[in-house]
């Protein structure tokens, strides 16, 4: 993910990592191919969440899982955590100890980091090709400024108990 694509989903990772934690999880990372983190929420060190995706990506037929859409089991301090990527981007996903009803936030979180991945790469896309300000009008007192208009959001639905 280049600079902008990346500042741009960097905002929403954050987001949906802490409304993960909010719907149950103890803690969840976002890291990008290379490793480098994206976002963090709940009690998670950094150094742990890099461990655990390295070592998911250590065995290609792990990665080839990973890949495909599985989800690996993995632990951390003997906690239940699972290792998915989304589109382009790594997720580390700490269960509490008791889990209960956790593959439906497991399964948004994934849907939502796709999502983001999808939008930056449109946001960035649309940046490119945006049409210049008219110059038939706006731009004075004379009347209202003719100015293309263009909103970009992303909506998160939570859980209802």
């Amino acid at each position: 993910m280049d600079g902008k694509k990346r500042e741009y989903a960097n905002r929403h990772f954050a987001t949906v990592a802490k409304h993960a934690v909010a719907d149950g999880l103890d803690a969840v990372a976002v890291l990008d191919s290379e490793g480098r983190l994206l976002a963090l929420a709940g009690d998670l060190d950094a150094n742990e969440t890099r461990a655990v995706a390295a070592f998911a990506n250590r065995d290609s037929d792990d990665r080839s899982r990973l890949m495909n859409g599985d989800v690996l089991d993995a632990s951390i301090d003997d906690q239940p955590a699972r290792v998915a990527i989304a589109a382009s981007v790594w997720i580390v996903m700490v269960f509490p100890r008791d889990p209960s009803e956790l593959q439906r936030v497991v399964d948004r979180l994934r849907m939502q980091c796709d999502q983001i991945v999808a939008m930056a790469n449109e946001e960035s896309a649309r940046d490119d090709i945006l049409p210049p300000p008219s110059s038939s009008g706006g731009g004075s007192s004379s009347g209202p400024a003719e100015l293309p208009l263009v909103e970009v959001g992303i909506t998160v639905r939570r859980g209802q108990n």
